[in-house]
């Protein structure tokens, strides 16, 4: 199948494309491909794909339970922010165990602007009762820092180097890290929300 040009209304940032969200994604995929299936069953059924993609294979980044283990020894309140849905990032968590260490999970049905947009972490840091200023991110997605600095917080970028230019994060992340270990360093040495 040819891939048909990128429509009007999109704009691509080589080699990545910009959307908004999902309802978005759709639409793009629909115009860019032909697709004649009703915006609202793709809708669907993209979420029982990213139910069980999510919920029963991703695996944990390497010392994720140290790194916030660590952290709530540090009595750190710790929020997950997540675009995906809730059907998604929380099966993820409770398959893993790691519920249990975040005082807040803000997902991407709770607000109406997805990553650029501020709103997740802004929903984040008043669900957790701090001010925005007062906390840190940490971001592997470019939209993810940019959500962040929009919100007026530090961003901590950990880039996955295998499939992105680590040079374009740390032009706009307030810190570059390698790997989650190098979270709680971090924090000791930057003032972030109690």
């Amino acid at each position: 199948m040819a891939v048909k040009s990128i429509p009007e209304g999109y704009h691509s940032v080589t080699p990545y494309l910009i959307i908004k969200g999902a309802a978005d994604a759709i639409e793009f995929y629909k115009k860019a491909f032909g697709l004649s299936v009703p915006t609202e069953e793709l809708m669907r059924r993209r979420g029982e794909i990213a139910e069980e993609f999510f919920a029963k294979r991703i695996g944990l980044f390497p010392s994720t339970r140290s790194t916030l283990e660590e952290l709530r020894q540090m009595n750190r309140r710790l929020a997950v922010a997540t675009s995906s849905v809730s059907a998604s990032a929380r099966p993820f968590l409770d398959r893993h165990r790691l519920t249990a260490f975040f005082d807040v999970i803000v997902t991407g049905e709770e607000i109406e602007r997805g990553k650029p947009a501020p709103d997740i972490y802004l929903r984040a840091a008043e669900k957790l009762g701090v001010p925005a200023g007062a906390c840190l991110v940490i971001e592997d997605a470019l939209s993810g820092i940019a959500a962040g600095k929009a919100a007026k917080m530090r961003v901590a970028a950990i880039p996955d180097t295998r499939f992105v230019d680590a040079r374009e994060y740390e032009k706009q992340a307030d810190y570059m890290l390698k790997d989650l270990s190098e979270i709680p360093p971090l924090v000791r040495s930057v003032a972030v929300a109690d």
